[in-house]
């Protein structure tokens, strides 16, 4: 059983464009999971090239109050995705290449965990990020690109397990 929570929105349902249904927890139950795994896989590399497109050095603009928001969904459905694509890696049963690669995204991620703190996002035991209600508000959001920018390393080797993950799921099996 899973111990995080996903709020959905907008944001969340346009990441997972196309199968928008996934984005919703108790949706999930009865499909296949590598359909899941296929999904969040991409839900997860979408929301990383949402933050990497991210405008951080437009000062003027990312003080306005409509931009900290904005960014903030960006961000949590980020961490929304993320957060189903381990649920869905943790799950399957029988891939062990599947759990393999999730295992390498919680490493990857927990080796990252002092940085994420300190933006307002907390990874647990189990590898899921919670991000904080006020995690924009009290950090300037250019302070942000250096670990969700296009040239974060961060970013670039959650991008790289992504894709060597969804060329592993066997969605005819």
């Amino acid at each position: 059983m899973s111990t995080f929570a996903v709020k959905t929105t907008t944001y969340l349902r346009n990441l997972y464009n196309g199968n928008r249904s996934y984005a919703y927890k108790n949706k999930r139950t009865d499909t296949k999971s590598t359909t899941l795994q296929q999904a969040d896989q991409t839900a997860l590399r979408k929301g990383i090239q949402s933050l990497a497109d991210w405008d951080y050095d437009n000062d003027e603009k990312n003080k306005e109050e409509v931009t900290k928001g904005r960014f903030y969904s960006t961000l949590k459905a980020f961490t929304g995705a993320y957060n189903f694509t381990i649920d869905s890696g943790t799950a399957s049963s029988s891939d062990h290449t599947i759990k393999n690669a999730t295992k390498q995204l919680k490493a990857l991620t927990d080796s990252y965990s002092d940085k994420l703190s300190g933006y307002g996002i907390t990874v647990d035991k189990n590898g899921y990020m919670s991000l904080s209600d006020s995690a924009v508000d009290n950090i300037d959001i250019k302070n942000f690109k250096s670990l969700f920018g296009s040239d974060s390393e961060y970013m670039k080797e959650l991008t790289a397990l992504s894709k060597k993950t969804s060329r592993r799921i066997d969605t005819y099996a």
